[in-house]
């Protein structure tokens, strides 16, 4: 099977490929309202198709009926011209707030058809209709090219008040072009866009605007949030700027892209947010007791200690290799510390707050401790005593240290203060 980055080259390369009759041909016929796009879309519906198979529904993970975790996934796409937003995707929200799921799960998307829908670029590609629902589809990019935005509103519509907070979000870029204008397509091109002009007009300038629409959103984050945002997107030289669907440069891109890994600042950007998902593997499971008596308290003022009693646990399957890895090669150890409100920083380093260590024994704080050596199995449980005074805003942070850096990074859900875990415990879980 070919890998994601062969299978991208292949169907760019094929999709973007000269036209028999050239370009302009392709123009004129928009023009005459002969066809609706400069390229055809069979390159990709094809190439999409041998990848993914023609019938794998999109909703087919929630199907399976396993009981495991799957991966749930989402791509934005646009209808009625351009003018209504649609998340297609592959799980549900609470209160059926689902915008795209369909009653008989029988006309659901195929993972192909999503595809298809969120890449139909007007002038480009031709809208996608989808035959079962005579809905017509087209690129995501009418509400904007960079999606991380959309994918924090649907993590805030997915896990509602008093969920965990945002652990890590991750936009990935196409290489970043300063101050380049790319060629921009006549109004009068787009023959098959039933939508306004000005929707048109502002989807080609956020086209051009990608990265400060990532700063836009960036920018309008409360701290706690903005240090959890990361881009990843190598910077590109003069003469590596490229046009939509000049598909020649790929393999320049490639070798480009792998070069900004192999040395700074790419390597660096990489290895942090690695850390960081290592870290948000681990989570605070509290007590049941220890929530109800908790949730009495919260909000109390007085001289009085309110506790949380819990266990740190892993997302990794129990007793699996993965996890043995994990404990093993990666991580070192956990620590904890408490902060005041307001004074939040990236990487929680060591020389600014006092961190106490999280002891599996009296002997030592090494996470390759917390195994189960009774029962013979791989598995992390971790006991910890939270407490902090009545009406306190302060905030809790337990964090991992992993092998090859001296940074503190903080566990799912942290920080957050003690009222935050208590209302996060006694919610509502989405799983």
């Amino acid at each position: 099977m070919l890998s994601v980055t062969e299978f991208f080259k292949n169907a760019v390369v094929n999709l973007f490929r000269p036209q028999k009759l050239g370009r302009t041909v392709s123009k004129l016929n928009m023009m005459l309202k002969n066809r609706t796009s400069i390229f055809t879309p069979e390159p990709l519906k094809n190439a999409v198709q041998d990848f993914f198979g023609r019938s794998t529904s999109l909703f087919a993970p929630a199907l399976a009926g396993d009981g495991r975790l799957k991966t749930r996934i989402a791509v934005v796409s646009a209808t009625k011209g351009g003018e209504g937003k649609a998340v297609i995707s592959n799980y549900n929200r609470p209160r059926g707030q689902n915008i795209t799921r369909e009653e008989d799960h029988s006309n659901d998307m195929r993972v192909w058809e999503a595809a298809m829908a969120t890449s139909a670029t007007p002038y480009y590609l031709p809208p996608f209709e989808k035959i079962e629902t005579s809905t017509t589809y087209l690129d995501g990019s009418i509400f904007g090219c960079c999606p991380a935005q959309i994918a924090y509103e649907e993590a805030v519509a997915l896990w509602p008040a008093n969920s965990p907070a945002l652990d890590l979000l991750v936009s990935l870029g196409t290489g970043l072009q300063i101050d380049y204008q790319p060629h921009t397509p006549s109004i009068s091109s787009f023959t098959g866009f039933t939508g306004s002009l000005s929707v048109i007009s502002s989807m080609m300038q956020r086209q051009m605007d990608v990265e400060k629409c990532w700063i836009r959103f960036q920018s309008g984050m409360p701290p706690a949030i903005k240090s959890k945002l990361h881009r990843l997107d190598p910077p590109l030289d003069d003469d590596q700027r490229q046009a939509f669907d000049d598909a020649s440069k790929i393999e320049e891109l490639v070798s480009t892209t792998k070069a900004w890994i192999a040395k700074e600042p790419g390597r660096n950007q990489i290895r942090d947010i690695a850390h960081k998902m290592l870290a948000n593997l681990f989570f605070f499971e509290p007590d049941d007791n220890s929530v109800a008596r908790a949730a009495e308290r919260v909000g109390s003022i007085g001289s009085g200690e309110n506790h949380l009693s819990g266990s740190i646990r892993c997302r990794l399957h129990r007793n699996s290799g993965g996890l043995r890895r994990l404990l093993t090669e990666k991580v070192d150890s956990l620590w904890y510390t408490v902060v005041a409100e307001g004074s939040l920083v990236d990487e929680w380093m060591v020389a600014n707050h006092i961190w106490k260590p999280l002891r599996v024994t009296d002997e030592s704080p090494e996470l390759s401790r917390c195994v189960d050596l009774d029962a013979g199995e791989w598995t992390v449980k971790v006991g910890v005593n939270l407490k902090d005074r009545f009406g306190s805003n302060r905030l809790h942070v337990i964090a991992l240290r992993v092998r090859d850096t001296e940074k503190y990074i903080p566990i799912s859900g942290f920080p957050a203060t003690l009222a935050e875990l208590v209302e996060r415990a006694s919610a509502p879980w989405l799983q």
